[in-house]
């Protein structure tokens, strides 16, 4: 089984991954962050599929980010295009061969998400325009694009 943990910065991925590993002993996390370069942007879906073809199917594998985040961040904070709709259903059906797995889409206010960005000294989100261009585009993948089951959790509360 595979679980994606997606959302915005400042949603609470990393901590609800640690909960995840500690209470899952022998299970695996794999962080996907931003592209090294450009070659490896236009090819990251290789990444994505390299992991999900070696996560143990006995097993729960923990992805920390995916194509979703993808098709979310590379247009607002690369302005390009670097994921397409092939690519992730492709992704999407070999995670249904592999097992199967389901989207944990975190999110929270965008006030909240801003406080944590701006306590924890976020250095890739540098403004309030980013932060709501990230949040508006989450809600449009999962809205729109993600066949695979997603459950969606407000951590606006803590």
């Amino acid at each position: 089984m595979i679980i994606i943990v997606e959302g915005p910065d400042g949603a609470g991925k990393s901590t609800l991954i640690q909960q995840l590993l500690a209470s899952h002993p022998g299970s695996t996390m794999k962080h996907f962050g931003a592209p090294k370069n450009d070659d490896e942007s236009y090819n990251y879906w290789q990444v994505y599929m390299d992991a999900i073809n070696e996560a143990d199917p006995t097993k729960l594998t923990i992805f920390d980010r995916s194509w979703y985040s993808d098709l979310v961040y590379a247009p607002v904070m690369r302005n390009r295009d670097e994921m397409d709709l092939r690519h992730v259903k492709l992704l999407e059906a070999f995670v249904v061969s592999h097992g199967g797995g389901y989207v944990i889409y975190l999110t929270a206010t965008l006030n909240v998400l801003w406080k944590r960005c701006t306590v924890r000294g976020e250095h890739y989100v540098k403004t309030k325009e980013q932060l709501i261009a990230l949040a508006q585009g989450y809600s449009d993948v999962f809205a729109n694009v993600c066949t695979l089951p997603v459950v969606r959790y407000d951590t606006t509360l803590g």
